[in-house]
């Protein structure tokens, strides 16, 4: 408790000598790493990691710069060397479940713009190496998903994961290989409008007391 309070404050007030605006919450055991949750909760953002997530060098790792983010991190996830590093790029809605992105640099994001996007993705998801690096895209990926090496690299913008699928790469999955898109049909809406964990894991901080609470 004591060491998630005082993460909070020291995040909070660097945000406020540059009259900026920053909501960080911090679970136990997280961003427990080299690195330390550096540069994640800078300006106008918000970010809530979840117990035992980003355990790892670089850990939620993302350039000081003046700018927004929007970024849920669940319980167990990002917890390899370079996951998720540059996740929410300078403008991103980020949100991720629990146990994904657990290889090195899973979900990483390969560009730096200030373009807003959205990037959704369950629990148990982008378990490989390398799975789920995209640039400033809009995706969402369900859970179970994306969870061999390299898998759903291919992705484009707008490109929906259902659940329990794209596992593998070949013709009637997502990829074809690490880069090269298939034909399947990746537009329909997944069968909830988030995956489960936005709805069982939200952040109680944002509709009761606080984060140091």
């Amino acid at each position: 408790k004591f060491k998630k309070k005082m993460k909070f404050i020291f995040f909070t007030l660097a945000a406020l000598s540059l009259h900026q605006h920053v909501l960080a919450y911090f679970s136990t055991g997280s961003c427990d790493g080299v690195y330390e949750c550096y540069g994640l909760s800078q300006f106008d953002t918000l970010v809530s990691i979840g117990e035992n997530s980003c355990n790892g060098y670089a850990a939620c790792y993302h350039d000081v710069k003046d700018t927004s983010r929007d970024i849920i991190i669940g319980d167990g996830s990002c917890i390899y060397n370079s996951a998720c590093h540059g996740i929410a790029g300078n403008n991103g809605y980020v949100r991720i479940g629990d146990r994904s992105c657990t290889k090195y640099h899973s979900c990483g994001t390969n560009a730096n713009s200030d373009k807003f996007f959205k990037k959704i993705i369950g629990s148990d998801s982008c378990t490989g190496e390398n799975a789920c690096i995209s640039g400033t895209i809009s995706i969402e990926i369900g859970n179970n998903s994306c969870q061999c090496d390299d898998c759903c690299r291919c992705l484009k913008e707008g490109d929906i994961v259902q659940h329990n699928s794209c596992n593998k790469f070949g013709t009637d999955h997502c990829c074809i290989d690490k880069e090269t898109r298939s034909d399947k049909e990746l537009k329909d809406p997944l069968p909830s409008s988030n995956p489960s964990f936005l709805q069982s894991n939200s952040p109680s901080f944002l509709q009761t007391k606080g984060p140091c609470d």
